[in-house]
């Protein structure tokens, strides 16, 4: 046997592996730049918005192309000032969890860390486009506000 086949073979699998790194880093790359560009695009909650409000104003076309850039400047200013809100409710958390550590003892410690975990998987749902079904929704709406209750109930037959 050739003493470099050896050799050889190693070299040829870190190749393979390297190579099928840089091919999964490229993708998920890409996929983050795809989901980065549809978040910070105005996406169809604001065309659903423009399409409510000429709806409910009876906005003729003109009025529509003169409205729209500043409802797409009103969105852009809104996520804005949200991406500055939750950077700043995360530096409180932070700092929260750091007066609050010398408090608590090591068994409180980790059911704290487990609330903080848990609600980071939610967010991270959030953010991943995980929302509500309809159903859940209904569920959400009804145990968070009594008075929807009523509108989301089948109505009885006399």
């Amino acid at each position: 046997m050739n003493p470099l086949a050896p050799w050889k073979v190693i070299f040829s699998l870190t190749v393979v592996v390297l190579a099928s790194g840089a091919v999964g880093a490229g993708v998920a790359l890409r996929i983050q730049n795809a989901r980065t560009t549809r978040a910070a695009g105005p996406g169809p909650a604001l065309d659903l918005s423009a399409e409510r409000l000429a709806v409910a104003l009876v906005l003729t076309p003109d009025q529509k192309i003169k409205i729209r850039p500043l409802l797409d400047r009103a969105h852009r200013d809104i996520r804005t000032i949200t991406a500055g809100a939750v950077a700043q409710s995360a530096q409180v958390g932070q700092q929260l969890e750091q007066e609050i550590r010398p408090l608590l003892d090591a068994d409180q410690w980790q059911r704290l860390q487990q609330m903080t975990d848990r609600r980071k998987r939610l967010r991270e749902r959030w953010q991943n486009g995980e929302r509500l079904t309809p159903e859940q929704r209904v569920w959400l709406r009804d145990r968070l506000d009594p008075r929807n209750a009523d509108r989301t109930a089948p109505a009885s037959k006399p």
